[in-house]
């Protein structure tokens, strides 16, 4: 007796708080078109960077004081305190994609190779989550994803959140 409903971004990899805005209005269509013979709640899970996305969206709606109707969130190892990718890692792949464009008149290969890695680490997501940045890349954007409320607050005040990890190494609690 329960409705499945699939929400897939246009753009995984676009700013979350432009992604929980979206996740908010979907909620706000959902609970418009709600049967009341049915059940009066919903259910998030959220994999990934859906559980801080699924989070922003709930935190927006109780901000504007809309009842969400959301009972629970279920975040599956989603990076509420940002992501790890050594600098070393980052390094790398930007030195090969630059030396492969610098080598690209002989052998384009390498250039290939290494973009699409290049085009995720620079990825809006990724400048929000990434804890250590290398080359020139500023703070900004992490900095300002650590400071918003509507991200790591504790949970919504209505529903509950169930967070689901496989650990981590900063001794964060891995269930709420």
């Amino acid at each position: 007796i329960f409705d499945i409903i699939y929400v897939d971004f246009n753009d995984g990899l676009d700013d979350m708080m432009r992604n929980g805005v979206c996740l908010r209005k979907v909620l706000e269509e959902i609970n418009k078109h709600r049967f009341k013979l049915y059940s009066a709640e919903s259910y998030i899970v959220g994999l990934g960077t859906g559980g801080l996305i699924s989070r922003i969206a709930v935190n927006l709606l109780e901000s504007g004081n809309i009842d969400h109707k959301v009972k629970k969130i279920i975040a599956v190892n989603s990076p509420f305190r940002g992501i790890n990718i050594p600098p070393s890692l980052q390094s790398f792949i930007k030195q090969g994609y630059y030396l492969g464009k610098s080598i690209s008149f002989w052998y384009d290969g390498l250039e290939k190779t290494f973009a699409p890695y290049v085009a995720l680490i620079d990825s809006k997501l990724m400048q929000q989550l990434i804890i250590y940045r290398t080359w020139n890349d500023s703070m900004q954007e992490y900095n300002l994803y650590l400071n918003n409320n509507l991200v790591l607050r504790d949970s919504p005040d209505n529903c509950e959140t169930v967070v689901v990890s496989n650990g981590n190494y900063r001794n964060y609690t891995l269930c709420s």
